[in-house]
């Protein structure tokens, strides 16, 4: 990868984000390993392959994207880092935009909630006011905004949004499970439960398609039938007019 340069610079990035793809969506198929390994093979170099200056010479961003992703993982927290593997990568990080800028990736400018978790962990680690500060205002320049008050957006975006996990509850020891048949409808001052609205609803919308398919080929038989009789006709007098015409014509040309 290195000996292609910037192309495999953007491979080890790509790299980072198919991992944290597979994280987020295929349970348990990554786990705290493979990102320990992945920190320290790309911001270790613990195989002292020159990896920061590549990344210096090549593409400063693709390591600062990298840097970003990782600790968006363990905000989310899908890695739980240690303490000294967090502070290594958030100073990384803020390194990488001070002396670089922002590189402005999704994750990173279009991801407030992030440079707010960068802010408060990396005050929280003891790391540098200067480089906790120069990162902010590199931030909320690229962003054009303040980190905090969009961040504040973003949380309450989520929470108006996303759908809240209902706590299951258990059945009584000798309640039996109640069936509930999908052509139940819910009552009209009765929020229905998820069943009762996923069954009616699944119902209602195969009753209705069927209802609109046989209503559309009554439809068209019906207009098929109305296009016969009306053309019938005109083609009939078309067919007589041209038998009678092509008679005379054969007429014609036996008396000459």
């Amino acid at each position: 990868m290195k000996k292609e340069g910037y192309a495999g610079a953007g491979e080890m990035r790509q790299f980072v984000e198919y991992l944290w793809g597979w994280n987020a969506t295929v349970t348990g198929l990554v786990d705290a390993k493979m990102w320990q390994e992945t920190f320290e093979v790309y911001v270790q170099d613990k195989h002292k392959l020159g990896m920061k200056e590549f990344f210096e010479k090549n593409s400063p961003f693709a390591y600062q994207d990298m840097t970003a992703r990782m600790v968006e993982t363990v905000r989310k927290g899908y890695w739980k880092a240690d303490a000294a593997t967090e502070k290594k990568l958030l100073s990384e990080y803020m390194l990488s935009v001070n002396q670089h800028g922002v590189g402005c990736a999704a994750h990173t400018c279009g991801n407030p909630r992030l440079s707010k978790y960068v802010m408060d962990r990396a005050k929280a680690m003891g790391i540098p006011v200067p480089s906790i500060e120069g990162f902010q205002r590199a931030m909320e320049k690229a962003m054009g905004t303040q980190i905090s008050k969009a961040a504040g957006s973003a949380e309450n975006f989520v929470a108006h949004n996303e759908a809240a996990k209902e706590p299951a509850k258990k059945p009584a020891k000798d309640s039996a499970p109640t069936q509930i048949s999908k052509r139940q409808a819910p009552a009209a001052n009765q929020a229905p439960s998820p069943q009762q609205l996923h069954g009616y609803l699944m119902e209602a919308k195969d009753q209705a398609s069927r209802a609109v398919a046989k209503t559309t080929q009554n439809v068209t038989r019906k207009q098929g039938w109305e296009a016969f009789w009306i053309f019938a006709p005109v083609l009939l007098a078309l067919f007589v007019w041209q038998r009678h015409r092509r008679t005379s014509i054969l007429g014609r040309g036996s008396s000459g």
